[in-house]
Parts: C-alpha cells; structure tokens; sequence
C-alpha cells in the first residue's frame, strides 16, 4: 500500500538530537532540521550528533540564520548588502562542518571569499554553466517568519549564479510548541493533526533537556496520529523531488 506524505521540519537550537533522530527513525520518518548557528556551530557534540545521527538517517539541515531575534535586531530591517553576506556565511559554517571537515567552527576569514565568490568570466557565461549543472536545493526559513523583498532577491540572485537553488519555506501546521508544550503537549499535538492533511509542512521546535523538553513528546504524538491517518514525514528535499 503507498502512503501519504508531509514535510517534517525543525528550527534550532538542536539538542536532543539522539532522542529525537531515534524518534523519526521509529516512525520511518526524515525531517529538514533548520539550524540557528549561534546554538549550534560552536559545539563539536551537537555537530557531531548532526551529522551521524541526522543526515546519516537522511535528514537534512537548513539554514535559519545566526539566530531567531524577538529584539530589535531583526534580519528585516538589514540592507539587503549586509544581509545577503551573513546569509552567504551561514551557508559557509553549515556546509564546512556538515561535511566532516571540522568539529566546531571558528572564523575562517580568508577562505571565504573562494567559497562564496564567483569563478573569473562573465556573468552570464556562469548563468550558462550553472545551467547545464543539477542544482542542490538548499532550504531556508527567515526567523520569525519575516521574508522581506531585499531577501527575496538576493536568493533569486544566489540562485541564478551559483550551483545552487536557495528556496524560502514556511508552514501550514504549526502551534507555538515552544511556548505551549510545556502546559498542555496534548493540545499542542492535537492542534498540529487538525492542521496537517498530505503535502502539509510542519513545524517543530527541537527540545532541549532543561527547555522545552515536552516538545518531543508532542512530535511523538504527532508522528502517531499521523501515522494512523497513513501519513509519514518526509525531509523538505524528498517532498519538493516528489511533487516535480
């Protein structure tokens, strides 16, 4: 029998990250995990625990930015320059550490540059080779949820100059389970099934062992509710090759 699929997502900070792989693994589910690299890139344990319990599991990461602001330093208000460089170098730390070459990320100044800058050549003949090249779809979420048109443009442009596709994702299945869980897991959970029918995308906070724990009880109810109604999470990557 084949069955039905939703996205399954994750913001940062990432802990928990055994109980919670082990968890999707029981439910033969994947997740896209968007990493806040002020929790996360600084830690050799969490980095570590990313790549062998989550991507080896075909999970993925994402970027959500160096943090996910409730102050007035918010990405919305940055020009679209600056932005689009602290954009460029969160990609940076997540690739360079998800690919084995470090355990925890220090700054790396003078590499920066050769890996997010252009080839020498026109413009448009880098369009011309990037074109003939299979894109990595690389996913993104503005903190708070707040896409502004500065971002808009500098994923398109990213996107048309470089070997990969940035993509901006939100939600349709979402409770406030980082605020609500700790209350009433339950209600989050069952919030959450109302919302999610197939091809839905859901969001999950990761739970931390002395904040917001409950939330992997939550996840866990959701998955069986889920599956009970035939449907599996799925990473990002895998519903977006499905639905092509």
């Amino acid at each position: 029998t084949s069955s039905s699929s939703s996205a399954s997502s994750f913001s940062s900070p990432p802990s928990l990250i055994p109980q919670v792989s082990d968890l999707l693994q029981k439910y033969n589910a994947t997740a896209t995990f968007f990493i806040c690299s002020d929790y996360s890139v600084h830690s050799p344990i969490i980095v570590k625990e990313a790549r062998e319990l989550l991507l080896k599991r075909k999970n993925e990461v994402a970027c959500h930015m160096s943090h996910d602001p409730s102050d007035g330093r918010h990405y919305s208000f940055m020009e679209e320059k600056v932005w689009k460089e602290e954009f460029q170098q969160e990609w940076i730390m997540i690739d360079w550490l998800m690919s084995g070459k470090g355990e925890v990320w220090v700054e790396r100044e003078e590499e920066e540059t050769s890996t997010t800058g252009s080839s020498s050549g026109s413009v448009k003949n880098q369009e011309m080779q990037i074109e003939s090249t299979k894109k990595e779809i690389k996913w993104f979420r503005a903190p708070q949820g707040i896409f502004t048109s500065s971002m808009c443009s500098t994923l398109q442009s990213l996107s048309s100059t470089t070997t990969s596709q940035y993509i901006h994702v939100l939600g349709d299945a979402y409770c406030d389970d980082w605020k609500l869980s700790s209350y009433n897991p339950k209600f989050v959970a069952s919030t959450m099934l109302r919302q999610i029918q197939p091809g839905s995308i859901a969001i999950f906070h990761m739970p931390e062992k002395e904040f917001r724990k409950e939330c992997l009880d939550v996840l866990e109810m959701v998955l069986e509710g889920a599956k009970e109604r035939n449907l599996r999470g799925i990473s990002l990557t895998e519903f977006w090759q499905r639905k092509k």
